[in-house]
Order: structure tokens, then C-alpha cells, then sequence
């Protein structure tokens, strides 16, 4: 009935109305421990306990008092009725009668007591375990260990292997073994041990391409960065440079004809082709000349520069699949050598419109143009982002015709500053950020003649030389990672 009490539809049969036998004191104890209510109840099995014990205490005590003189008098008892009046009743017997109804409790209700009382310690111990401990106890998954009378301590539910020793630690008879078991036919299966691949160096493929004629014309080729694996990629008898990766590092876009390397090139068209040579595939120009291609991050458009038209260099959009082209140069503008911010939404470019060789930054579809750089009567080119977007590495030469430096263009935080690498005499062309941001290929001269393709850390430090030939290589690019 214990939910029709809470609802207040029902109240607690009392104890002494089931067993009148038993003590007021007692039975107050157990109905304390039923009450609905947790408030109600004893705050734990401790104090449950101690309250059966006093109960018990306190019937024993009254029924062991034997008097010095045997009492010829009855004892009375205090009752107090229901009212609250109190009546002194004579019991009839001496106290040796308490001991005998306390022995004739039958023991099916001592059974029932303790049992219930069992219950209700177990279950308010139960509350101070977390719900994961309390299913693992429902469902028997920790169990009890047993105490075997050989001395032997084994775990319930707990297998012990046949060909284990287990002797008598105490009876000195000689050594047993059971006998093993056989076990069953095992097929065992080589699992292979994976193979932990090292981080591609610059966090790209561990690649790059780049020009040379070292076959006699200019061509594209790809190299590991170690300087293994070099392979040849176009063979075009016109020639070939100004590689740039698609952003799944498997196609490039290039210009050709390429002569040598130069800032301007006339009469040049733009091709696609796939890293492994395959699938060169024209893209559709008009008289003038296309050259400095640069292809978006989400591969869809491929911006760059043009001499079409006015023979004046401006930069305009080709979309890839349609193959439409838009200017994104103003009318009279004189801009080239454009690059894509990572997020695809901004370019960088060189502009002299207004006199000064700057750099330049526009959105993607041309408009909100600004300059970045005032560098006075410095020649800046070849503008590259890095991949967070936060540098843009150039060059920089103190006149025209001057021996060009290396510098970066910082915009963090709203704050713009132009710094330069002191790296002595060693001429910079074409720096690109690797694609983890910690590396910078450049193009590179220092003995005046032989042109090959160094690296250096973001910071300028470490600096080496990639490439060793009698040969000209430019335009180095990273592969990008496949993504």
C-alpha cells in the first residue's frame, strides 16, 4: 500500500494490530523504517540499527529486574489509552512471565523482522553506490567470494585453468598435478602491423614542380623534395613554365609559348594538363597574350593576367567549366602577377596605376580594390598569401632593374607592416609559402648566372639549395596535399 500512503489514500497498518504480542518500542522502530516519506525514515542502515538495538535493550532490561525480595504484590503497568489518560493496570504475573512471552514469540516472526530489516539496511547502503555500481550489483556481475574449508580462496564465477597447480597449503602429502587439458585447434592470423607514414615535408605531397632547360627548352618538371623522383612532365617544343596546381594537387594550368623567364609574354596561350603528363588540354585565348595563371581555392575559376585587346596588362577570370572570361581590371589600369587569398575570397596583385609598383588587393569578383603597400620607389612583384591568410610574401628591389629582396606584407589584427629578409647577396624571384605556412620556395641566382631553386623557413633561417644543375630552373611551386 506503500503507494496508495503517499497519495494519501491510505495510512500504515500498525504493527502491534498484525502481532500484539510484540513491544510498543519495537514496533515503533518498524514503522518508522515503512514511512513513504525518505525524511520520515531512519538516515541510514546506522542508525536504523542502533534504534533495533536500544528497542531490545530496553525490553531486556525491563524483563531481567528481579527484585531482591520476592514480591507477593503483582506489578502494575502504565497504559496510556488512546485519549491521552493514563491507567494503572496489574499484570497479573511477576516478571518471569516477560521472559516467557518474549521466548514465545513464534519464530516465523523473527524470521520475517530480520529479513525485512535486511532489506531495507541493504537497500539505503545501495543509495550511496552510483548507478553503475548498483546495476553491476542487479545484474550479479560482481559477486562475493567463497571461502573453500581447504584454504583455498576461489572467486564465484570465476574458471580455473586445468593445467594450474592446486594443492593443500597445509596437509603435507606429496605434490598433485591435474592433467591438463588439450586445448582446441587454434588458427592463428598475421595481422599486418600498420605502417606510420612521416608528415609530408612542408605539409604538402613532398613535392614540387617547377621550369627548366635543362632539356634544351623550358619545360615543367616534378621533384621530391629530397631531389628524388625527377620526372618531366610537358614536352612542348615551344616551351613551357608558370606552373600552378589545381587545389586536389592532380592538374596544372601553364602558359606556353615561354621563351625564358620573363614579367611579361606576349603571344602565350594557357593549358591544363595532368601531373603524369596526360590530358593537355588548351584553354581558349584571343590575341595578346595570357600568363600569370593562378587557380581558386574551390577550383572553379583560374585568374590571370592578359595583354588582349589594349596590349596593356590587366588581370580577368576565366570560369573552368564554362570557360567565360570577365576583366577585373579597371579600363586603364596596369595590373598583373594575381594570386588567390586561401579563402578564395580575395585577390592579391602588382599594379603601377598610380605610379609606384605596388601591391594590390581586390574581392574575387573585382570590386573594392585598395592598396596594400606604400613602398615609394621599391619595385614589388610576385605576390603569394600564406595559408592562413595572414602574410603575403614578395619581392622587393630598391630601384627598377635592382637586385630584388625578399619581403612579407603583414595585415594581423587591422595592423600593416612591411619587413624585408636580410638573407646578404642572394637575389629573390618567385617566393611561395609552403602549405603549412613554415617554408618559402624561391627562385634564386647568387653566383650571377646559374639560376636553381632554394628553401628557407618562414623566418628566414636555413636556408638550402634544392636543385644543383648547369641549367635554369624558375617558378617553383608546392603540390598541395590531396585533400
Amino acid at each position: 500500500d506503500g503507494l496508495a500512503r503517499l497519495m494519501g489514500q491510505a495510512e500504515l497498518t500498525k504493527v502491534r494490530a498484525r502481532n500484539p504480542k510484540i513491544s510498543e518500542a519495537f514496533a515503533a522502530v518498524i514503522e518508522k523504517a515503512l514511512e513513504v516519506k525518505p525524511e520520515d525514515r531512519f538516515v541510514n542502515a546506522q542508525q536504523f540499527k542502533e534504534a533495533l538495538l536500544d528497542s531490545q535493550r530496553n525490553r531486556q532490561a525491563s524483563s531481567t529486574m528481579i527484585p531482591s525480595q520476592p514480591s507477593t504484590t503483582r506489578p502494575n503497568s502504565i497504559l496510556v489509552d488512546q485519549d491521552g489518560t493514563q491507567q494503572e493496570k496489574s499484570l497479573g504475573f511477576p516478571h518471569i512471565l516477560f521472559q516467557r512471552k518474549w521466548l514465545q514469540v513464534p519464530l516465523w516472526i523473527w524470521a520475517f523482522t530480520l529479513l525485512l530489516v535486511g532489506i531495507l539496511a541493504f537497500s539505503m547502503l545501495l543509495r550511496q553506490y552510483p548507478p553503475s555500481v548498483r546495476a553491476a550489483l542487479a545484474t550479479g556481475v560482481i559477486r562475493s567470494a567463497t571461502i573453500q574449508p581447504t584454504g583455498t580462496q576461489v572467486i564465484a564465477g570465476m574458471q580455473i585453468p586445468t593445467n594450474v597447480y592446486v594443492g593443500q597449503t597445509q596437509t603435507p602429502s606429496p605434490t598433485t598435478f591435474i592433467s591438463p587439458t588439450p586445448l582446441p585447434n587454434l588458427i592463428l592470423i598475421d595481422t599486418p602491423t600498420p605502417t606510420i607514414s612521416p608528415t609530408p615535408f612542408g605539409g604538402s605531397f613532398g613535392q614540387i614542380v617547377f621550369a627548366s632547360n635543362r632539356s634544351g627548352t623550358n619545360q615543367i618538371w616534378l621533384m621530391n623534395m629530397d631531389g628524388s623522383g625527377l620526372t618531366q612532365i610537358t614536352n612542348i617544343p615551344e616551351g613551357a613554365c608558370q606552373p600552378n596546381f589545381s587545389p586536389n594537387g592532380m592538374s596544372l594550368v601553364f602558359i606556353s609559348p615561354c621563351p625564358d623567364d620573363k614579367e611579361t609574354y606576349p603571344g602565350s596561350g594557357m593549358f591544363i594538363i595532368n601531373v603524369d603528363g596526360s590530358n593537355l588540354t588548351p584553354l581558349p585565348n584571343v590575341p595578346g597574350g595570357d600568363y600569370d595563371p593562378s587557380w581558386s581555392p574551390d577550383g572553379n575559376w583560374i585568374v590571370f593576367t592578359s595583354l588582349r585587346i589594349t596590349n596593356r596588362p590587366r588581370i580577368y577570370l576565366m570560369n573552368v567549366q564554362t570557360l567565360e572570361v570577365k576583366r577585373l581590371s579597371e579600363q586603364f589600369s596596369w595590373d598583373y602577377q594575381p594570386s588567390w587569398s586561401p579563402d578564395g575570397k580575395s585577390i592579391v596583385f602588382v599594379s603601377r596605376r598610380q605610379g609606384p609598383v605596388d601591391l594590390w588587393v581586390m574581392q574575387s569578383d573585382g570590386s573594392n580594390q585598395q592598396r596594400l603597400t606604400l613602398s615609394g620607389t621599391k619595385i614589388n612583384a610576385s605576390p603569394k598569401w600564406s595559408p592562413d591568410g595572414n602574410l603575403i610574401v614578395y619581392t622587393q628591389a630598391l630601384e627598377p632593374g635592382g637586385v630584388s629582396r625578399l619581403a612579407v606584407f603583414s595585415n594581423v589584427e587591422g595592423k600593416t607592416v612591411e619587413y624585408g629578409f636580410d638573407l646578404g647577396p642572394t637575389p629573390v624571384r618567385d617566393p611561395v609559402f609552403s602549405p603549412d605556412g613554415l617554408w618559402i620556395l624561391f627562385t634564386s641566382w647568387p653566383d650571377g648566372r646559374n639560376h636553381d631553386i632554394y628553401l628557407i623557413a618562414a623566418n628566414g633561417a636555413a636556408k638550402t639549395r634544392l636543385t644543383d644543375f648547369a641549367s635554369k630552373e624558375f617558378d617553383p611551386v608546392w603540390r598541395p596535399m590531396v585533400p
